[in-house]
Parts: structure tokens; C-alpha cells; sequence
């Protein structure tokens, strides 16, 4: 038969759901300006990103809350040579948004140099909902509590799939088995 149609974010907030789609190999989500909605200038190559756009129907825009907190646009000949790389330090992109467990997080990144306590996703606050690093190579998922760790080495390129949603959060990395447990009821507060 006929291929299936393209994918298309949108379809994931079809109910009128919450939450939020940030594409980082995609050169036209990636602005300079720290202005959410109204930013205008692409970032570039190896340019700022001051706000990245939302491709869902929410317009949870996140913005960089100073410039010195901005990460940096790579873009190399093609995808998939076009990603945000952040320092680790002080890079941050924040948006304030509400919404309520269930939450899944479907992440694509790469650690260059891992850190305990680092947040991958979530609002950078103590007791929110995030994805973080446990230690320099271990990511877990924490809503009040952690549920399990998953490998994430320097240099390994990964996905990992997380759920907050109390005692039945669980957490996976490139399509392996989930690990499952209580993470807690906490939300993330924003990004």
C-alpha cells in the first residue's frame, strides 16, 4: 500500500493535551533574541539560541533567562550535523507551563562531559519533576523520588523514554526494558 503519511507533532496534542515538541535539528525553531514568539533572527551557525521554538499546538516557547545562559546553534553540512549544544554550567532554556502527571519525556541528546545533579529536563528547582543526571554517566527520572538509572556514557548517542506517574513511572534507553518504580507526584513547574 501507500506509505504512511508524514509525522506530524500537532497529532500528539489532538485532545487539547498539554506539553510541548522542541526539534534542535531544525534550524528554523532556533532564534537569537530571548523574546519567545516574537523572535525573529535565526541563531546560525554556531550562533545563540535565545528562544526555540514549540512544534506543538501549546506555544511553550523556551527562552534563555540571561544572554551569558544561552547554548550554542551547531550546524554542520546537513542533518544530522545541526544540534544545540549546551555547557553544562550555566545554559539553560526556561518556559512556565502547567501541566499534570502523566508526563512522558522522549529525549534524543548526546553527554559530552556528564555531571551528578545535572538537569536534562525540568525546571531547574529542587522537588519538580526532571530528568537528570544521577551521577556523570547515569540519568533517572525524579518527581519526589528516582526511579532507577539508565547508562548514558560520554560520547553515546541516546533516546531515552521516561513517565512520571507515581507509583507507575518507569524509565528506558534506546528501546531496551523499562525500569519501573515510584518516582514520585511532583510536576515540572516549566522546562
Amino acid at each position: 500500500g501507500a506509505p504512511p503519511p508524514a509525522f506530524n507533532p500537532a497529532t500528539l496534542f489532538g485532545g487539547g493535551e498539554q506539553g510541548f515538541v522542541y526539534d534542535y535539528t531544525n534550524t528554523a525553531t532556533m532564534f537569537q533574541e530571548m523574546t519567545g514568539a516574537a523572535a525573529t533572527t535565526p541563531s546560525g551557525a554556531n550562533g545563540p539560541i535565545g528562544t526555540l521554538k514549540d512544534l506543538s499546538p501549546n506555544n511553550n516557547y523556551v527562552i534563555a533567562p540571561s544572554g551569558p545562559a544561552r547554548g550554542l546553534s551547531r550546524q554542520g553540512v546537513g542533518a544530522p550535523n545541526v544540534y544545540g549544544e549546551f555547557d553544562g554550567v550555566d545554559d539553560t532554556l526556561n518556559a512556565l507551563f502547567t501541566i499534570a502527571q502523566p508526563i512522558v519525556y522522549v529525549v534524543s541528546f548526546r553527554v559530552i562531559n556528564g555531571s551528578a545533579g545535572r538537569r536534562i529536563l525540568g525546571r531547574v528547582a529542587v522537588g519538580f519533576c526532571v530528568l537528570y543526571q544521577t551521577t556523570a554517566n547515569n540519568i533517572a527520572i525524579f518527581a519526589g523520588a528516582d526511579v532507577g538509572t539508565v547508562s548514558a556514557p560520554n560520547g553515546e548517542d541516546l533516546v531515552v523514554t521516561s513517565r512520571a506517574n507515581g507509583a507507575s513511572s518507569r524509565i528506558a534507553k534506546n528501546n531496551a526494558a523499562y525500569i519501573t518504580g515510584n518516582a514520585g507526584t511532583a510536576v515540572p513547574g516549566g522546562l
